[in-house]
């Protein structure tokens, strides 16, 4: 697989580049490497897209779909949660929303 071929999957997919890390499991600086064909170090190297990534970026293309809304609601009822947020994480934890737990004298 080639630099340019990486950067026309994703945008196939529509996905930036960390979208692409975050499902890949590497990090956006990994993608964005790839994508130009070489590291940023000094000086440059050559970074190859492993056969790994090449293969995984197959199966999503093949498999890959959005799920529906009633897909979301079939997922929360079955499971209890629902799909990762695409977007800003939000916390929702405890101490988020209530404040720091209050601590005897």
């Amino acid at each position: 697989m080639t630099p340019q071929q990486l950067i026309d999957f994703r945008t196939r997919m529509g996905w930036t580049q960390s979208e692409l890390a975050r499902r890949l499991e590497l990090s956006p600086s990994r993608i964005s490497d790839y994508e130009k064909g070489q590291t940023r170090s000094s000086p440059p190297r050559p970074a190859p897209i492993p056969k790994v990534v090449e293969y995984a970026l197959r199966w999503l293309e093949e498999h890959y779909r959005p799920l529906t809304s009633a897909e979301k609601v079939a997922l929360w009822r079955d499971t209890g949660h629902l799909p990762r947020h695409e977007g800003p994480r939000i916390d929702v934890s405890r101490a988020a929303i209530y404040g720091p737990v209050p601590r005897g004298p």
